[in-house]
């Protein structure tokens, strides 16, 4: 009987199996010929490689990103730099020329890819300027393994987005604008939300942040979510409770908090309000 079932078992698998290879072939077929249908009706542009060229830096790095400024390119990378006290807007970032050449022996295209010099009357610019020293000195002040990510350009800015701690989510956003004249003008490190804006939402609701309107004072004070949840984040626990009563530390759930000292202010909350709102008929 064992036997069988694994025969009937195997046979359906070979059915199913065939069936699916069946329409992979045909969707790839249908593909084709629409690709065919388009390339006849709009023309098609292969891309082809016309050059090679290598870019020089000043230190050895581990390049991360490149993004077209101008007629320039702008290149960013990592360094180690060693025994070097203080990381520079250079040791992370370097404007290139991207300018054709006449062509070599045998008619191969070339570019000069030569670094421009940061100078604040020059096309580098934007890498320049007290502010961006000062927001730069202080990233990597302030978070000692910090190191750029990505960069990030957009219709009306620029983005240098860096990892400011030990999770990837840790970000430090610097941003420049772009003018309509092309120039760049560097802004402030508070780019997060414009990087943020670029990707698709986590979720299909909205977070709403507790504040100090959401505070509800007492011997055990806690937040009031809606009058529907209280959670309170004292003596020692954190602890949600379904009575506005800020007489008993006693709740449905508790759990404790790293350090039994923190206020209510200590706490960052976010709550949604998902389904039937409270006292609707179901």
């Amino acid at each position: 009987m064992a036997d069988i079932d694994a025969a009937l078992t195997g046979g359906n698998y070979e059915v199913l199996r065939a069936r699916l290879a069946t329409g992979g072939q045909e969707l790839a077929r249908r593909a084709d010929a629409l690709n065919t249908t388009r390339k006849a009706l709009f023309g098609t542009t292969e891309p082809q490689l016309i050059a090679t060229e290598r870019v020089r830096t000043e230190h050895n790095c581990a390049p991360v990103d490149i993004v077209g400024v101008g007629d320039h390119l702008l290149l960013g990378f990592n360094v180690f730099l060693g025994l070097k006290s203080e990381t520079k807007i250079g040791d992370v970032l370097a404007l290139h020329r991207f300018e054709p050449q006449p062509a070599g022996q045998g008619g191969a295209a070339s570019f000069d890819t030569s670094a421009i010099a940061l100078e604040a009357d020059g096309p580098a610019g934007f890498l320049c300027g007290a502010d961006l020293a000062r927001d730069f000195a202080n990233l990597y002040r302030y978070y000692r393994d910090a190191r750029l990510m990505q960069l990030v350009k957009l219709d009306t800015q620029l983005l240098a987005v860096f990892q400011a701690g030990a999770s990837w989510r840790d970000r430090k956003v610097l941003r420049w604008r772009i003018e309509p004249d092309r120039r760049l003008t560097y802004v402030d490190d508070r780019g997060d939300r414009d990087h943020a804006a670029m990707f698709p939402p986590a979720y299909d609701f909205e977070w709403i942040e507790v504040t100090r309107n959401h505070q509800v004072s007492g011997k055990h004070p806690h937040y009031n979510l809606l009058d529907t949840l209280f959670v309170e984040c004292v003596h020692g626990d954190l602890t949600i409770k379904v009575e506005n009563n800020t007489e008993t530390g006693q709740g449905i759930y508790a759990e404790p908090v790293d350090d039994a000292n923190q206020s209510l202010d200590d706490a960052k909350l976010y709550f949604a309000a998902l389904g039937a709102p409270p006292g609707s008929a179901s």
